[in-house]
């Protein structure tokens, strides 16, 4: 009996389900492009995430905030804080939407307005701008507010009229400042000060919501002004597992809630699992999540995957499988790795001490110092004979060290000024996998150096 071929069993197996899949497709193709078309929104950020991961507890909080200015009437300033990426502009857009669907809210209604720093470069277009927001969702108001409000066409009448409302039978107004910091950085902040005095009156219902990726906005604002805000805060820190940063990914994956086609969603749920659950996939964004937690992050990664995945049968052109080669090379396509050329240019000696770092690193994530990367050098070169690695004395290696340090493949963590410099701390600014692929690239690289770096 011949033997059989288990690489083209598997090319078999992939090809009937690619089939299955595609023909389940045929039969709900229309759905099967909104959910292509949702997923390349998600990608984007054009689209809102299924989920926004490690974030409920600030997305409660911000809810409530607004619920207690909508319904009950009561101005209320908060600032949400945060690096970039980490999510400030999802949580302030589900707060809101969820804020929609209350009824007590729907009976009285509120008006949105958002301005950002960025595009409002002075407090008289950010005035404009927001008179304009709130003409165009008055439209169809009560005739009595309508004319109080259209009144105000200049920022004093605008600040009149929202002195003259009330707390009971006014319609609460959200004002979103994003880039608050921008807005704090203006002369005499007048916006500002207007808009949270205004608040402080108590007459119109106001609720100012500012976002900004300094920590220390709250100290840019003038006494004035900061004695008119309330010093709420909320921070968005990013803090996401790894398991949380995968499900965050999967995540622009899926397909709508309202995907009617069961047989479709099955097989989508089979692939979709599959590629998750793929040693490449689980590598790559291990290094991403290393290197950076910033969602956008996973979102530019997402995008070439998803942008790949194409649905037209008038021409013959459909692809529906994930393959976590798409994933590879849609990583490889952004980053360019700047350490790659450094490393390839080392010599033996300094390699020794780059892969005795990464396994420090790897084993104990701490700081280290020139002594306890030269004894494990030193530990491997002793067990392993000098056959094919040449043993270098302590201060020809402390050169070594030290020119490592120049091409910054590590840092210092502190001064240590009363200590002799082979003792100072350092931290790898490596990952240890990414020191394992470059060096596989390494010209004539020693067998004994190849066994080292298998982390």
């Amino acid at each position: 009996m011949p033997p059989v071929n288990k690489r083209r069993r598997v090319v078999d197996d992939d090809d009937d389900d690619d089939n299955e899949l595609n023909s389940a497709a045929d039969a709900c193709e229309e759905e099967v492009k909104r959910a292509l078309h949702i997923m390349r929104g998600r990608a984007t950020g054009r689209i809102a995430p299924v989920k926004p991961r490690a974030l409920d507890e600030q997305e409660d909080t911000l809810l409530g905030i607004l619920t207690d200015s909508t319904v009950r009437g009561k101005s209320n300033s908060v600032l949400i804080l945060g690096a970039r990426g980490t999510g400030k502009s999802i949580i302030c857009d589900r707060a809101l939407s969820r804020l929609v669907e209350l009824e007590e809210v729907n009976t009285r209604g509120f008006i949105l307005v958002r301005l950002s720093g960025l595009l409002h470069s002075d407090d008289s277009s950010a005035f404009k701008e927001m008179l304009r927001q709130i003409f165009q969702q008055c439209e169809d108001s009560g005739k009595q507010q309508k004319a109080r409000i259209s009144a105000a066409e200049t920022v004093t009448g605008l600040l009149t009229a929202l002195r003259s409302g009330s707390t009971d039978t006014t319609k609460c107004i959200v004002i979103v400042l994003e880039e608050f910091d921008l807005f704090a950085h203006r002369g005499k902040q007048s916006l500002l000060y207007s808009l949270l005095d205004t608040a402080q009156a108590g007459k119109t219902p106001l609720c100012i919501v500012g976002t900004s990726c300094r920590f220390d906005a709250e100290d840019l604002l003038e006494k004035r002004v900061l004695s008119r805000f309330t010093r709420r805060k909320i921070f968005t820190l990013g803090r996401l597992s790894f398991e949380e940063y995968k499900q965050a990914f999967q995540d622009i994956f899926e397909l709508p809630q309202d995907f009617s086609n069961e047989k479709f969603t099955e097989l989508w749920r089979n692939n979709l699992d599959g590629f998750m659950q793929t040693q490449t996939l689980n590598n790559e964004l291990r290094k991403l999540y290393d290197t950076s937690r910033d969602m956008r992050c996973v979102q530019q990664t997402a995008f070439l995957v998803v942008a790949g995945l194409r649905m037209d049968p008038k021409k013959g052109d459909r692809k529906l499988r994930l393959d976590a080669a798409d994933l590879f090379n849609s990583i490889v396509a952004q980053t360019v790795d700047t350490k790659e050329g450094i490393l390839l240019g080392l010599s033996i000696l300094e390699l020794c001490l780059v892969i005795a770092m990464a396994n420090h690193t790897t084993i104990n994530d701490n700081p280290f110092n020139f002594e306890m990367i030269y004894e494990s050098y030193r530990t491997f070169i002793l067990n392993h004979g000098e056959s094919t690695v040449q043993w270098y004395a302590k201060p020809v290696a402390f050169r070594a060290f030290e020119n490592l340090q120049v091409l910054e493949i590590m840092r210092p963590v502190d001064k240590g000024r009363n200590l002799p410099r082979r003792f100072h701390m350092m931290k790898f600014l490596m990952h240890p996998l990414q020191v394992q692929e470059i060096l596989q690239k390494y010209p004539k690289l020693p067998t004994i150096l190849k066994s080292w770096i298998n982390f």
